[in-house]
């Protein structure tokens, strides 16, 4: 037995080695384990071949054992100030008094794991958090290792196999505020990552800047899963392989299995293993992602070679085939969509970059509760039944000139959450599901998108989102434009983003100037409504964090939890509860800015619960 148990667990080896765990497909360490290598024995099942060898002397089958030993020993999680002391009462709220946890300390924030969490009582608890995508990190790494490799003899290889440097380094890179990168390293800043995520205890969990392949893969979604949690992953509609994940609570939620459209599931773009999850029972799981570019109802001839609008920059196809009979009776009030698909014609820059150029997606998937909510409708008897909840999940183009493409992207977003909410609702039930919107807006409180989101109405007077709709051009995202504009580029610690009256100073001197040329015309922007039956938004946090993301050249609330409100026409919604705290200025200047040794990404996990409300 003591031999069985050694090739099926794992081994701390120790003086003399430990079983620390047998017959479990994960392990977290504790305290103890410290300064200690792991190995894990384990008896592989392989398809199309044996799995045991003869004995000779007795016709025994014995299993063939594999053991694996980590190279490096297990060590302490590096400090992580925004989750502990910061967010540590939050982090004690979400645990249920009836629920026994196992808590570990190989960090100095609390921990806690357990593979059959549970949600609070009428609470959803909800996560967005963009990681910071290693592709990035890795690029900016690489240059930086090889301009100082170059230029400067005190560089080290590092154990991760990355060279680092303390020096200052004459190239222009992301994060020049970073001497170590080896703090900036996957294997180090993925396990933050994971172990910030874990420590929430969050019912739903959506991410941005996901790296696909290897990372999602064979990190995050293993670990997600041992913590409890189903999700999938949706590349970008682009050859950047980084895009959105999103995250639920096996126990909390199912996957809606009849939501009646059809979005994109190619294995190469939402991942096989569970984006077109196939059970035992024969069940199939359709998540949803959308290119958010398939999403305009723009007519052209397909055949007109003269025509841009069909043109790609990728080999991707537009797998999206349109609203069905029923989606387009739906969609029938969506009317500003008329004005949007006539500026994108008038307008062959705009059509371009939004059309053929960018590739962002939206995931949106139909979760069904396992434990209903029932209550009462106010002021009568009438048993109302909360079972489903819409989610999603997105990352919206990044350009600082984009304005006006966002607040486009933000309404063909919320006109297909409408669409998917509203389609094949049960019998019994009237009204539509209530819907969360997460992710990285890559906008403002006081910006195009967020104005739309939160008023329902964007005007062609509104300056911030309108004032680059004739200036920007896909050449304004080369590196070269952002640094001459200050975009990027700047000094460590400036945050006097000069670049906003420079901007707006070009765009009125050229537009005075078209105004005295007649045969000059530029498109105009449309108005921009969501249409009155769409629910009002609120967000997650009571008052709006000062920011979400604190680069060293760009300082600014980004990143959202938006719920949909209950109303007398629309009964479900949700109700602010309480949020995690945000951490202030001084805590991040303390490092110059983010990410940095103890905070893992360049943008701050934003957290809050909200309560189901029936009215």
């Amino acid at each position: 037995q003591q031999q069985q148990q050694q090739q099926q667990g794992v081994i701390v080896n120790n003086d003399p080695p430990i079983l620390v765990k047998y017959n479990s497909s994960f392990f977290i360490p504790e305290l103890q384990h410290v300064d200690h290598q792991v190995t894990v024995f384990i008896q592989p099942i392989h398809k199309g071949r044996k799995n045991s060898s003869t004995c000779s002397s007795s016709n025994l089958s014995i299993p063939i054992a594999e053991a694996y030993a980590f190279q490096n020993t297990i060590e302490i999680l590096p400090m992580m100030p925004i989750v502990s002391p910061l967010r540590d009462e939050y982090v004690r709220k979400s645990i249920p008094r009836q629920q026994q946890w196992q808590q570990h300390s190989l960090g100095p924030m609390h921990q806690y794991h357990d593979t059959e969490k549970t949600h609070l009582e009428n609470v959803v608890r909800v996560v967005t958090y963009n990681i910071l995508a290693d592709l990035y990190v890795s690029r900016d790494a690489m240059a930086t290792s090889s301009v100082s490799a170059s230029s400067s003899p005190s560089t080290k290889s590092s154990e991760e196999g990355i060279t680092t440097t303390t020096t200052t380094s004459t190239t222009t890179t992301t994060f020049p505020h970073v001497k170590n990168y080896r703090h900036l390293h996957k294997a180090r800043r993925l396990p933050m990552i994971l172990s910030e995520l874990i420590s929430y205890n969050a019912d739903i969990i959506c991410l941005q800047e996901v790296d696909g392949g290897s990372i999602y893969e064979n990190f995050i979604y293993p670990v997600l899963f041992c913590s409890g949690y189903e999700g999938y992953y949706s590349n970008k509609d682009s050859c950047q392989r980084e895009g959105c994940a999103m995250f639920w609570l096996r126990n909390v939620f199912d996957v809606d299995t009849n939501d009646g459209i059809t979005g994109r599931d190619d294995e190469d773009i939402i991942d096989k293993r569970v984006g077109d999850n196939v059970h035992s029972d024969g069940r199939r799981d359709k998540l949803q992602s959308f290119s958010i570019r398939d999403l305009f109802d723009l007519k052209y001839d397909c055949n007109n070679d003269n025509s841009s609008v069909n043109k790609r920059g990728d080999n991707t196809t537009n797998t999206n085939k349109g609203p069905s009979k029923n989606s387009r009776k739906i969609l029938s009030h969506w009317d500003s969509i008329d004005g949007i698909n006539s500026l994108l014609l008038d307008h062959d820059e705009l059509r371009k970059v939004t059309m053929e150029k960018i590739g962002q997606v939206v995931q949106i998937a139909t979760l069904r509760l396992k434990e209903p909510i029932t209550r009462a409708k106010k002021g009568t008897t009438e048993l109302m039944k909360l079972e489903k909840v819409v989610v999603a999940n997105t990352h919206l183009f990044y350009h600082p000139m984009a304005d006006h493409i966002r607040a486009l992207q933000a309404y063909v977003v919320c006109r297909k959450i409408d669409e998917v909410r509203r389609c094949n609702i049960d019998n019994d039930q009237q009204y539509p599901h209530p819907f969360l919107l997460c992710g990285d807006l890559n906008s403002d409180p006081i910006s195009g998108a967020c104005t739309l989101l939160f008023t329902k109405t964007v005007h062609p007077e509104h300056h911030d989102c309108w004032k680059n709709l004739n200036q920007y051009k896909w050449d304004c995202g080369q590196s070269d434009f952002l640094i001459e504009h200050g975009y990027v580029g700047n000094d460590v610690g400036v945050t006097d983003l000069k670049y906003e009256q420079e901007a707006f100073d070009d765009a009125q001197q050229e537009t005075d100037t078209d105004k005295c040329n007649p045969l000059l015309s530029l498109p105009s922007p449309p108005v921009i409504s969501l249409p009155p039956s769409f629910p009002n938004l609120i967000s997650g946090y009571i008052e709006m964090p000062k920011f979400t993301n604190y680069a060293v050249d760009f300082i600014d609330t980004l990143d959202y939890i938006l719920a949909s409100e209950a109303s007398e026409s629309e009964p479900f919604g949700f109700r602010r509860k309480v949020s995690a705290p945000m951490p202030t200025e001084e805590m991040i200047t303390k490092y110059v800015a983010m990410p940095n040794e103890c905070m893992p990404s360049d943008h701050v996990a934003i957290a809050c619960d909200l309560e189901w409300d029936i009215v």
